[in-house]
């Protein structure tokens, strides 16, 4: 739970969706984020899903302010429902080279009541242990796990994970339970905005025209991807004026220009959806107070960042050769393409 700025979140996700989902290859991107008390993102990316789920890293950000932050995921089908169906990790993170903490204000609250709800976690039903109680840099440990008995093993397998001690805290225990089944603003539970990425990542928005923001109703859509992995598409927008593009098979940053056609004598404009959630929860904001042990930890964890951080870096100048290709002296560059004609 506890990282430093410029460090990378290691995470291993568990796709606990219905069986019969998982068959159907319902969702295939994952998006991941890492959001402020005030639900304000510093860190957002996208990873393939499996029926297992996934595993990656999301690095925190340089300039990140000390304080306490959110891991929150969720797959574009689940933006159509409440984002308090999204998964919230608590994560604290300390920059050393900022003296910033994140703010938050004490505001008094009269008592109206209280309710109770009691659960029962189940605890120590994996058993764990190992050879010896120490271990010297890059020795080999022997792990020994004994599962529950009578009880299937997890279908997506099981992640263990080595930190040091007192760096975890016990957050799997804080359980939210959901409220709202539809995301705010949206009077029609019953209306699908976002449809399950099955193809891989997608792109989608709307085709409105004039002051009135009219729906552009079957409207074709075309999208141009350029660079050296170029490609072509095209979409029809419904009769709310929506349009749905799948990129299979697309991974990294790549331009797209997008074009729609419609009535010359129309001023139409192309709304591009949001990659991530704008739909958040309301997140308990804590000042950020630390135990002594919890301050020994940080005092390690800030300078093996810094040492990374000098030793990490190239200390030899590469000076680039200058390459004698004839097509540098062409006026267009390099060309991507060549055609032959006879």
């Amino acid at each position: 739970n506890i990282y430093a700025a410029t460090e990378s979140i290691f995470f291993r996700a568990f796709n606990v969706s219905n069986p019969e989902l998982k068959k159907s290859d319902w969702s295939k991107i994952l998006y991941v984020e890492i959001i402020s008390q005030t639900n304000t993102p510093v860190a957002q990316a996208k990873y393939v899903l499996d029926e297992c789920g996934t595993s990656g890293y999301i690095k925190i950000p340089e300039t990140t302010a000390t304080g306490h932050y959110y891991l929150r995921a969720y797959t574009k089908w689940m933006r159509n429902f409440s984002p308090e169906g999204y998964f919230h990790y608590p994560i604290a993170i300390i920059n050393p080279n900022d003296n910033e903490l994140r703010s938050f204000r004490d505001l008094p609250l009269p008592d109206t009541g209280s309710q109770q709800a009691h659960f029962e976690i189940p605890l120590n039903e994996i058993q764990f242990s190992t050879n010896k109680k120490q271990y010297h840099k890059r020795e080999t440990g022997t792990i020994v796990l004994s599962l529950p008995e009578g009880k299937m093993p997890s279908p997506e397998g099981y992640c263990l994970t080595v930190v040091r001690q007192g760096a975890l805290a016990t957050a799997i225990h804080r359980m939210s339970i959901p409220g709202k089944s539809i995301p705010p603003g949206r009077e029609d539970p019953g209306s699908i905005i976002y449809f399950p990425e099955t193809k891989g990542i997608s792109l989608s928005g709307r085709v409105i025209s004039g002051n009135n923001k009219t729906p552009q109703a079957y409207t074709t859509v075309h999208m141009s991807l350029s660079g050296n992995n170029y490609d072509f598409y095209s979409s029809q927008t419904d009769t709310e004026g929506r349009f749905r593009i799948a990129l299979p098979h697309r991974v990294g940053i790549q331009e797209a220009v997008l074009t729609a056609d419609s009535d010359p004598d129309i001023t139409s404009r192309i709304i591009i959806d949001n990659d991530f959630s704008n739909d958040f929860v309301p997140l308990p904001e804590t000042s950020f107070v630390l135990s002594s042990r919890q301050k020994e930890i940080f005092r390690n964890v800030m300078i093996n960042m810094q040492v990374e951080e000098i030793f990490s870096k190239d200390t030899v100048s590469i000076i680039p050769v200058k390459n004698n290709d004839p097509a540098e002296d062409w006026f267009y560059g390099s060309s991507g393409r060549s055609l032959k004609t006879d």
